[in-house]
């Protein structure tokens, strides 16, 4: 008896879900590039095999099921990128099997549609996923609720927009509606363009419901960078139930550094939210030519209430560093740091606001490393200065106030499995860290008193964890102590795509647990 034993692993970025019918398609529009092999696979540009094409809108109608994939390589395309292209125009992905439409091996890709095109991307369908594009919208026309990327307001549900670049469009960078999307390391830029088309949003989000906005970049857009709240009965209802967190927001409004001809004729802002229950924690707006942040009555015909802004950084905006505009009821305000502004650090004109525990006198540089790196630095008064919110962790004794929270010392110890080994645990920020491996000559071990030398490089195995290799193994009895000398400590928690919180402290003589051969337990937790 023969048996033949087939085994069939099917690997996918993490990007991307699985299917047991899903299909991964290419587009290359690259002259000659589908034929013959080229890195992938031997590809046939005509679609004969069914999973190559020359151009997005073949590519796009060919994706026809949930779990779907199409890979975009280098290059730059000129038609838009919509789902109304799909079969039946547009079909639907689902929680466990998206449709994700990405760049290839983050290779450079670039829609730029010109001619009648209002938009670059055009998505209509749900739990669809859009990662890794430069959409340049400089010769995209002008029109309704132009913008480069867009739903036009519908109301699907579960978009990704990830890692895009969004920039040069007439109109808004991107104009959203629907509930439960995710939109996150983006970068939005020099939106609004047109002379004739005022008012125009880095991040325009009307109608949406329940929907993340994280770790983008906006600047240098005509009006307000982030905008979460309806106008009108434009997209069929109010925005309620968002956050808006760890985003940069600068150089809004025309006079901060738009080019072009464009007008802002209503107030500019760094991030703006209205309707209901919205949450803006975290965020950096800075050199805006309105406000730094607030809070709007944005729909005539429903109630702003209940909105909150936490943990904030507001500074050198034109305008009032925070505002609570009149009509805006039962607001909340904490923790903020508002300093440097051109119009009050703090200003409400709402009704119920409960406000408490923001820092709005002083120096910039009173709690930040300097006027542009807005981190705490070592010695910060705003630390440990804020008030506790239900549901959030921090660091210390309190929260600290601004939008970066210290990375302290937790704890260190010899395991007993590893007893060539100092494990030291730090506590981090509020959104999981990844702690990048650092040079040895940061750490300092001890052995009964005496130096024990680190020995290679240190390793992080883990969120906020380091595993420092020394020179002599560590036996029952003996007691260990680490130091650390410097701050090149950092955190992931970073706010939009650049910046990151240090370790600000300094250890000396910091005793530690040694679990090695039964040895008893010499614990102190440092304090600062």
């Amino acid at each position: 008896m023969i048996i033949f034993l087939f085994s069939l692993t099917i690997l996918y970025p993490s990007l991307c879900s699985s299917s047991a019918w899903a299909t991964t398609r290419y587009v290359d529009g690259r002259a000659g590039a589908c034929t013959g092999d080229y890195s992938i696979a031997s590809r046939n540009c005509t679609g004969s095999d069914g999973n190559s094409y020359a151009t997005l809108t073949a590519g796009m109608a060919a994706t026809a099921a949930a779990g779907d994939i199409l890979y975009v390589r280098a290059g730059t395309y000129t038609t838009t990128l919509q789902t109304l292209s799909m079969p039946g125009g547009g079909v639907n992905g689902t929680s466990s099997n998206r449709i994700v439409v990405s760049t290839y091996n983050g290779e450079t890709v670039t829609v730029a549609p010109g001619g009648s095109a209002r938009w670059a991307v055009y998505i209509s369908t749900n739990y669809f996923t859009l990662n890794g594009f430069i959409l340049d919208c400089t010769s995209s026309a002008l029109g309704s609720n132009s913008a480069c990327i867009t739903n036009d307001n519908t109301a699907n549900s579960n978009s990704i927009i990830t890692n895009n670049v969004v920039k040069n469009g007439p109109g808004n960078g991107m104009l959203y509606g629907g509930m439960s999307h995710l939109f996150e390391g983006n970068e939005v830029f020099n939106n609004g363009l047109a002379s004739d088309y005022s008012n125009s949003i880095g991040m325009y989000l009307m109608a949406i419901k329940s929907s993340t906005v994280r770790r983008n970049t906006v600047y240098s857009n005509e009006c307000v960078g982030i905008r979460v709240g309806n106008s009108g009965t434009v997209g069929g209802g109010q925005a309620s139930d968002n956050i808006v967190e760890l985003n940069y927001t600068h150089t809004n409004g025309t006079a901060k550094g738009l080019s072009g001809t464009a007008s802002c004729s209503s107030s500019s802002a760094g991030i703006l939210i209205g309707d209901q229950r919205n949450v803006a924690r975290y965020n950096v707006s800075y050199n805006n030519a309105g406000q730094g942040l607030r809070i709007f009555p944005l729909t005539g015909t429903t109630t702003t209430a209940n909105n909150a802004l936490y943990n904030n950084t507001s500074y050198a905006n034109v305008s009032h560093g925070i505002q609570i505009f009149t009509n805006a009821q039962s607001s909340i305000v904490r923790n903020n740091h508002s300093i440097g502004n051109g119009g009050s650090q703090y200003t409400d004109s709402g009704t119920g606001t409960t406000a408490s525990n923001n820092r709005t006198t002083g120096s910039i540089t009173d709690c930040t490393v300097s006027t542009s790196v807005f981190t705490q630095k070592a010695g910060s008064s705003c630390i440990d200065q804020g008030s506790t919110l239900t549901g959030y962790a921090y660091n210390g004794s309190a929260p600290d106030q601004g939008a970066f929270e210290t990375i302290v010392f937790s704890t260190c110890e010899v395991r007993a499995a590893a007893t060539s080994t100092v494990r030291v645990t730090f506590s981090v920020n509020l959104v999981p860290p990844l702690l990048p491996a650092t040079g040895a000559t940061t750490f300092t071990v001890r052995k009964n008193g005496s130096s024990n030398a680190v020995r290679g490089s240190v390793d992080r195995v883990g969120d906020g964890i380091y595993d420092i290799p020394v020179t002599n193994s560590y036996a029952g009895g003996d007691t260990v102590d680490m130091s650390i000398s410097t701050n090149n400590i950092t955190s992931s928690d970073y706010i939009g795509n650049t910046m990151v919180q240090p370790y600000v402290g300094t250890l000396s003589n910091q005793s530690c647990t040694n679990n090695a051969g039964g040895a008893p337990a010499h614990t102190r937790n440092q304090s600062r």
